[in-house]
């Protein structure tokens, strides 16, 4: 069976706009940018979804209220396996807030891949987030397409399991993504093609 999936960044945050590392223990809504960004694309999104689709979203404020605003009343799924990275005791501070604490440095220096202190190590994100992922496909119906509107570690994980590249290599801006083709049996998920969101947008 091939299946569409559209991966999301929710809109910006204040905490997003001041460089802070934002988590999963800082639940915040999208900053009035953020809100004006996602309004500024809804029309164009809904022309890249069709009209079968289910709706997936992470528990998090941010990632709730950018569904909200680009699928207006349409019914939202709350994945709890898609919820951002736990940054421990980086959560909610700058870089230059850090930038004298050796744990941070340390962390640094891994690359960001040993587990943060108080928190997640990127093993621990991407194999949450891949388990969310499965679950969304045990979910979809046949027929329907799937959006996911999460965070960019989720985006970052799913990415380098099926395209098997780097992690840091597919980052993205809040509010852009990828749009994926993929190729679902009972024993796999494999990704045909995949584009980025934005390009897509531009189009």
């Amino acid at each position: 069976m091939n299946k569409r999936c559209i991966l999301i960044r929710h809109a910006k945050t204040g905490g997003n706009e001041s460089g802070k590392f934002m988590g999963c223990r800082t639940d915040e809504a999208l900053s009035d940018a953020g809100r004006a960004e996602a309004y500024a694309i809804n029309e164009k999104i809904s022309g890249i979804t069709g009209e079968l689709f289910s709706l997936y979203v992470s528990p998090l404020i941010r990632a709730k209220e950018t569904a909200r605003i680009l699928f207006g009343t349409k019914n939202q799924t709350e994945v709890e396996d898609l919820k951002e990275i736990d940054f421990g005791i980086l959560d909610g501070h700058t870089h230059a807030e850090l930038d004298k604490d050796p744990r941070y440095q340390a962390w640094i220096d891994s690359g960001g891949r040993d587990r943060i202190p108080g928190g997640e190590s990127m093993d621990d994100l991407i194999r949450r987030s891949m388990a969310g992922f499965e679950q969304v496909i045990r979910l979809t119906p046949d027929d329907d397409d799937i959006v996911i509107v999460c965070h960019g570690g989720n985006i970052m994980s799913v990415m380098s399991t099926l395209a098997g590249n780097d992690f840091y290599a597919n980052i993205c801006p809040n509010l852009d993504g990828y749009v994926l083709e993929l190729e679902i049996s009972d024993e796999r998920i494999d990704l045909l093609s995949y584009d980025r969101l934005s390009d897509r947008l531009r189009a």
